[in-house]
């Protein structure tokens, strides 16, 4: 009888080693699905932000005007298909959102212009970088488009599903 004395003491300990490393486990577990959602979140955000961008850079591009003869053109598409310089935006929405749009002239193999001419075909190019900003840091996504400049229906999206 005296041999058992304090057998239920090491128990009840060994017992309290494995519940407690299977709750840092589980703990462990859930700790890293929420950081995952979070970063999941940020992304998309990040993304929506690039694709609000570029829609902003396609309106800009694409808003008509009427000329003498009364004809409808595009004067801002037709400013960068004749000029290679690009131009910068840069957007807040809100304390923690950003975005900047570039758009440049590039030819039909995504190549900026050499001295000022074109070896093909004009694309004009519309680059958004998105970024969304918390206390932990910033998530950076972005993406590009390009407008034939000879036919603005002609559109090639490249963005990153997060």
């Amino acid at each position: 009888m005296k041999s058992r004395k304090g057998s239920a003491l090491v128990l009840v300990i060994c017992v309290m080693v494995v519940v407690t490393t299977f709750m840092g486990i589980i703990n462990m577990y859930f700790m890293t699905n929420a950081t995952q959602a979070t970063k999941q979140r940020e992304r998309i955000q990040a993304y929506y932000l690039v694709a609000a961008g570029l829609e902003i850079g396609i309106s800009a591009l694409m808003e008509p005007a009427i000329n003498a003869s009364g004809e409808q053109y595009y004067p801002l598409l037709d400013y960068y298909a004749a000029n290679p310089a690009p131009g910068r935006e840069y957007i807040s929405l809100g304390e923690d959102k950003e975005v900047e749009i570039s758009i440049s002239a590039v030819d039909s193999d995504g190549e900026t212009w050499k001295n000022g001419k074109s070896s093909g075909d004009v694309w004009i190019l519309i680059s958004a970088l998105g970024t969304y900003t918390n206390s932990l840091g910033s998530t950076v996504q972005a993406g590009s488009l390009r407008i034939n400049s000879e036919n603005p229906a002609r559109i090639i999206r490249e963005l990153e599903v997060p």
